[in-house]
């Protein structure tokens, strides 16, 4: 960390650079996956990570920069001069571009450059120096906005300090707010080569969905009234019927008129979610980054919601109905507000509708007037410049066919360049009449039906017979999962997408089905197509769910990222298919609930956990399989074990019951290795028990970790026996034998090494610290904290970072040794960190009771 004392580091005002290498997880593991762990590591050091710390390094001093530390293959770097760091990143590009570092293939390797200027405390760490600031986090943030590499990003103080030198230029791209930090900070693009273009970072909203291709006409009016209810109301629905096009509405409305709303737009999909308050619970914990940890109930969501400045736009809110009565007090939580789209009004109290019509489509003046018409023009032209309406009769009755739906409307106008409007009204006008003597429906629902029978029919027999079985799937699929499961190559997807039957979000690279489309398709197959149809839905995304399993046991590597990202993306599909199974496919859903328990367990899906684990045992005997049932029951332990809902007392029995019943099969010689791991997961259920006598559960906890290490030996099983050394260690350190909990955390180091198991070394050094720190053994806690923050950085593990940080003040808060108003001053910087790490991921509890350390001890310093 940092340069030897020796060296000067600039103090005062600074200016802060964080670099770092684009994909170079990717690129490292490409190479272990070609050449070997041990190669593989070292051809990436040689060829990559070597030649780029010396160019870095050699630059830096060349402008007069101070490295502070690397951070694997990114470096943080200080200079006294803003102009001074914005000269060194662009030399640091151009060498990049004009001598790249390369693989055999000619791919270079990229760096991407953030920098903030502000007034930074230096500090010493393990005699080396840093800094600890908000500054040092605005750089990263910044850092953190870029996408791409061979870009350079910097702050509006840094831009103001630096001079505009020959061939550069600044673009500004306004004001972000930026996680962690309170006041929003101007981006400029640092644009070093003449034929750069800017490239700007999102802003928050653009988390929002935006899969129209096609371009926003008219409702202005509209606009300026859900605008007017969201700055007077704190609970607006927009209602109105399907495909009239609510949610479009409302996203466009925020985009353009946000100015003054919350800062931070949160889109909430409900669409495929449960009709129950936990399917809208659940929605809310995904789009906020929660955890059934974080919010198991509306109460605490509220507690992690409040003072944050959000808008949330909760979408299709139809699909969870049941759950209206809990909107009001999410919305009555200070900083929020709540848009709803639904087909109904929630009719709760606070609510604020504003209705939405279908767009007028009768009127004895100019066509012109009407706001469909110039929609229905306008999409029409977006795929043919010289298209013109030239019968006003027929395409008055066009517009009347599509009752003014904008869906509609763009279904028509899609394929008006091809056909002679007379001949369009003439077809929709039969449909029409077809539809209506075939059904008794509400004229609206006419016109929905028709029109999509209309739009199916004109399609290629291909693409008829594809989008039906497209309705299988749920929140959304990509071009693999359309191949794999529904039997519909990429060029059929691209027909419908131009037929405006299904949307293509170009972000993502993913499909959807408009729920009204997907109904009508989904009702036109057979019932025992619709059947076959979702049995290989659930079986090709299982299939995938247990490669994603494989992927997710391994350890670390790019590989366990992108399985989780994968789950992530297609979990309503998951749920759907681990749900067929459980109704239909009992060896199928046995196979789905072992590969759903690791990422349920990481994602602190505990309650879904335990529904699975649940029924997978009902359907078991220990007569018939006592292997899987044992098996079962020991999963389900832990999931008892860590459900943070209902009565801690009872969930921690029903895990201890389950892990002595899975103790009747497997024993320390049938088995040993599923009973050393049961036996480790009962003493984590005795030493959690919060009930019966403390020092008796802790007596039982540890009599299970020596038992389980019995099994797990240092040589045969280094990994599992360094994990109960760490459990172990915690039960003597909660028992006070704080010189056994020291030898514990110290055997365990011995195999959690920062290099092999560099956060398992982070939690251990965590804990030997606490250890320390009990024992009053205050320097060597320090020490032992600091070490931790090596590995848990601000940027990679802010909560771990926040909760070590707050430790560390605890100890310097208590340090006796030394320069009092030192420690002291440590201690509130600690506090101050610890805040802002909590606040970054939404603990505003433990963000307000660390700032509040930081100020009581400012207050006693003054």
């Amino acid at each position: 960390m940092g340069d030897p004392l020796n060296s000067q580091p600039p103090t005062g005002t600074v200016t802060l650079m964080f670099t770092d290498i684009v994909d170079s997880t990717a690129l490292r593991d490409t190479l272990v996956e070609a050449h070997g762990g041990s190669d593989g590591n070292r051809l990436y050091r040689e060829r990559f990570l070597g030649p780029h710390n010396e160019r870095i390094g050699a630059l830096l001093r060349e402008h007069h920069g101070f490295e502070v530390k690397t951070i694997g293959d990114s470096f943080l770097i200080a200079f006294a001069e803003a102009e001074d760091a914005v000269r060194c990143a662009v030399a640091i590009q151009r060498s990049l571009r004009d001598e790249p570092i390369a693989d055999a293939a000619g791919k270079s390797l990229a760096v991407r450059i953030g920098m903030h200027t502000g007034a930074a405390t230096l500090v010493t760490r393990d005699g080396k120096y840093d800094y600890d600031s908000d500054a040092v986090n605005i750089a990263a943030r910044v850092e953190g906005l870029l996408k791409g590499g061979q870009r350079i990003y910097c702050s509006g103080e840094t831009k103001a300090l630096a001079k505009t030198a020959p061939g550069l230029r600044y673009h500004s791209y306004g004001s972000y707010q930026l996680k962690g930090v309170s006041e929003r900070i101007e981006i400029f693009d640092v644009l070093w080569d003449d034929a750069m273009q800017p490239a700007p970072p999102p802003q928050p909203h653009e988390r929002l969905p935006n899969p129209w291709l096609t371009s926003w006409v008219g409702r202005e009016r509209e606009m300026t009234l859900l605008e007017e209810a969201l700055r007077a109301d704190r609970l607006v629905t927009l209602h109105g019927t399907g495909g009239v096009g609510k949610t479009r509405l409302a996203i466009e409305t925020l985009l353009a008129r946000g100015a003054g709303l919350p800062r931070e737009l949160v889109f909430v999909s409900l669409e495929t979610k449960s009709d129950t308050p936990e399917g809208l619970l659940g929605a809310l914990r995904d789009a906020l980054g929660l955890t059934e940890v974080d919010a198991a109930d509306f109460d605490a969501l509220c507690r992690q919601l409040h003072g944050t400045e959000r808008l949330l736009l909760l979408d299709n809110f139809e699909s969870v109905m049941s759950a209206a009565g809990f909107v009001p007090r999410v919305a009555a939580t200070p900083g929020v507000r709540v848009l709803v789209t639904s087909q109904r009004a929630l009719e709760v109290p606070g609510e604020r509708v504003v209705d939405l019509e279908p767009m007028e489509t009768k009127t004895k003046d100019d066509l012109t007037a009407l706001e469909s018409y110039r929609l229905f023009v306008g999409l029409a032209q977006q795929r043919d410049r010289r298209w013109q309406p030239n019968d006003d009769v027929a395409m008055r009755e066009v517009l009347i066919a599509t009752d003014g739906l904008p869906y509609l409307i763009e279904l028509v106008a899609a394929v008006a360049s091809k056909r002679q409007l007379q001949h369009l009204a003439a077809d929709l006008k039969t449909r029409l009449k077809d539809v209506r003597a075939r059904h008794v429906l509400a004229e609206r629902h006419a016109s929905v039906q028709a029109c999509l029978e209309w739009a199916l029919e004109r399609l290629p027999a291909e693409e008829r017979e594809a989008l039906p079985r497209l309705a299988v799937f749920a929140g959304g699929f990509d071009d693999k999962a359309a191949l794999g499961v529904a039997e519909t190559p990429l060029p059929s997807l691209d027909v419908l997408v131009d037929a405006s039957l299904l949307r293509f979000d170009r972000e993502t690279g993913r499909y959807s089905v408009l729920a009204t489309t997907r109904q009508f398709a989904g009702e036109r197959l057979a019932e025992d197509e619709q059947a076959k149809l979702a049995g290989a839905h659930a079986r090709w995304f299982i299939e995938r769910l247990d490669q994603a399993d494989d992927a997710l046991r391994a350890k670390g590597g790019e590989a366990q990222r992108a399985a989780r990202r994968w789950i992530d993306t297609e979990y309503d599909n998951v749920q759907q298919a681990v749900g067929w199974a459980e109704a239909r496919e009992p060896e199928l859903f046995a196979r789905a609930v072992w590969a759903y328990g690791i990422y349920l367990n990481q994602t602190c899906r505990f309650t879904e956990d335990v529904r699975l684990n649940e029924a997978r045992l009902r359907r078991l005997s220990l007569e018939s399989d006592p292997d899987a049932w044992a098996r079962t029951q020991n999963n389900l332990g832990s999931a008892y074990c860590s459900l943070p809902t209902g009565d801690r007392s009872e969930n921690v029995a029903k895990a201890m019951a389950c892990f002595e019943a899975a103790l009747h099969v497997w024993t320390e010689r049938e088995g040993p290795a599923e009973w050393a791991t049961t036996q480790n997961n009962l003493g984590n259920a005795y030493w959690s028990l919060p009930t019966g006598d403390r020092s008796e559960n802790l007596t039982k906890a540890i009599a299970c970790y020596e038992a389980a290490l019995r099994v797990w030996t240092e040589r045969d099983f280094p990994a599992d026996w360094a994990l109960t050394q760490n459990n172990l260690g915690t039960a003597y350190w909660r028992s006070e034998n704080l010189p056994k909990a020291i030898s514990c955390y110290e055997a365990a180091l011995r195999v959690r090494t920062e290099r092999e198991f560099p956060a398992d070394w982070a939690m251990t050094q965590n804990n030997l610290g606490n250890a320390y720190s009990r024992s009053e053994n205050l320097a060597k806690a320090i020490a032992c904290y600091e070490a931790a923050l090596r590995v848990w950085t601000e940027r990679e593990f802010p909560a771990d970072w926040a909760t070590t940080q707050h430790n560390l003040g605890v100890t310097y808060q208590e340090m006796a040794a030394g320069e009092p108003g030192h420690n002291r001053r440590q201690a509130i910087l600690c506090f101050e960190s610890a805040a802002r790490g909590y606040a970054a991921v939404g603990l505003t509890d433990k963000a307000e009771k660390a700032r509040q350390h930081a100020a009581a001890l400012a207050g006693n310093a003054g």
